[in-house]
């Protein structure tokens, strides 16, 4: 199955409603204390540090089921959402329960770009040379660290603590987005991929150029799925998705699903991507089924 119709709308009246009505259910659901998240510590070898993570257990969670995990960067903001709205849909049998893991960012603003990039940057989000240079190496460059703290530290710590599915899900955005896109061809521990409004500018679209160059272990891998949102500023960024879209949508082996959200900004755009990428992954459990039948 792979999904290549590239889908642009503005939102209309109904969908502000239901973007509310999802809201006020989600921190209605925090209120009460739904789901709630307990706080883990695990050193890490590669970052040389004490890293903490989050996870949240689905309602009625058995030890004698495996479930499958999603793995949530940029958890500081965006953990609270997705665990609520990931649960909520489980609840109303609209997705299978997941475990949600979040990731936070630790320290400053610098330390979260060190993490999530794998080199300095001498141009901007529109493409442009920096008059001040802002990505350098005191705050670049340490995102293969982070990416072996994730695939071989935390995935396995995971699965070590819960009954897990080995189907891992990535949601990226921003940064995280393009740190996502980046490690896509350097991994098998992640199936799926939530790239939300992906930060795919950064250094003038090495993340694409990285795919590229390693389209063969890209192919080896065995089937990856990935949802891409995007809304319509910077205009070099909106390209370089499109680009990533037109690339991973001629790849035999991964199935891709893609969006344009035109009202949406920067910032706002996480809720209903996510929940978009919630109906992604959905269908893809839905044909599974059905290719059983």
């Amino acid at each position: 199955m792979k999904m290549k119709c590239l889908i642009k709308f503005k939102v209309s009246y109904p969908v502000y409603v239901s973007t509310f009505m999802l809201l006020f259910q989600t921190f209605t659901a925090s209120s009460q204390n739904s789901n709630s998240a307990e706080t883990h510590q695990l050193y890490s070898n590669y970052l040389h540090e004490q890293r903490t993570f989050w996870v949240s257990l689905p309602a009625g969670y058995d030890a004698t089921k495996k479930y499958p995990v999603m793995y949530v960067l940029d958890a500081e903001s965006r953990f609270d959402v997705a665990r609520v709205v990931a649960h909520d849909r489980a609840r109303y049998k609209k997705a299978v329960p997941y475990i949600i893991v979040g990731v936070p960012n630790m320290g400053t603003p610098d330390k979260r770009s060190n993490d999530l990039t794998f080199s300095t940057s001498l141009y901007d989000y529109h493409g442009k040379p920096l008059d001040v240079l802002r990505f350098d190496s005191t705050n670049t460059g340490g995102g293969m660290d982070f990416s072996h703290f994730i695939n071989e530290e935390l995935v396995p710590h995971i699965n070590s603590l819960y009954p897990t599915s080995n189907q891992n899900v990535l949601v990226g955005h921003s940064f995280s987005g393009y740190f996502a896109s980046y490690i896509l061809p350097l991994q098998q521990t992640f199936t799926t991929y939530l790239l939300i409004d992906p930060s795919i500018w950064y250094n003038r679209g090495e993340a694409l150029e990285h795919l590229k160059s390693n389209a063969e272990a890209l192919r080896k891998s065995a089937g990856i799925n990935v949802y891409v949102s995007y809304q319509s500023r910077p205009a070099y960024n909106v390209g370089k998705v499109k680009e990533l879209v037109a690339y991973l949508s001629k790849q035999d082996h991964v199935t891709i699903a893609y969006k344009q959200y035109l009202d949406e900004t920067h910032g706002s755009i996480f809720l209903q991507s996510f929940v978009d990428g919630m109906n992604f992954i959905s269908s893809l459990e839905e044909n599974k089924i059905s290719n059983k039948l």
